[in-house]
């Protein structure tokens, strides 16, 4: 439903999942740091938002949706090896950052119209970085 939610999650353990899905209004989600073989899952609708993830353990995995219009924030820690990071944002002004990633880990950003500022830390060996931000205004990357 519509209002501003709180959501504040501590550390996650080893084989864990978390999710969060929350309706219009300005969210702010806060998980702490996630075990090995953990998955985060985070959709935040239309709304000024704030997710804040700690860091990925390996083999884990954080995704997170804010595809309504609003002005959306997402800070993710470190990235484990083999891991996956996807962010995919709607229209406002974002700004999504991403720690350093470990070998063999895939992170994919996606920002749609808005001035969004996209910051990713190092790749690690055999991993991957693709960012799309395909729709209207001025993107820095």
């Amino acid at each position: 439903g519509s209002g501003d939610n709180t959501v504040d999650i501590g550390t996650v353990g080893l084989s864990s999942s978390v999710n969060v899905v929350t309706g219009s209004g300005a969210d702010t989600i806060t998980v702490g740091d996630a075990g090995v073989y953990t998955n985060m899952y985070v959709d935040v609708q239309s709304g000024d938002d704030v997710v804040t993830l700690g860091n990925v353990g390996a083999d884990g995995s954080a995704k997170v949706y804010a595809l309504g219009s609003g002005d959306n924030t997402v800070d993710i820690g470190t990235v484990g090896l083999s891991s996956s990071v996807n962010v995919v944002t709607g229209s406002g002004a974002d700004t999504i950052t991403v720690g350093d990633a470990g070998v063999y880990t895939n992170m994919y950003v996606d920002v749609q119209s808005g001035d969004d500022v996209v910051t990713l830390g190092n790749v690690g060996a055999d991993g991957s970085a693709k960012v799309y931000a395909l729709g209207s205004g001025d993107n820095t990357v």
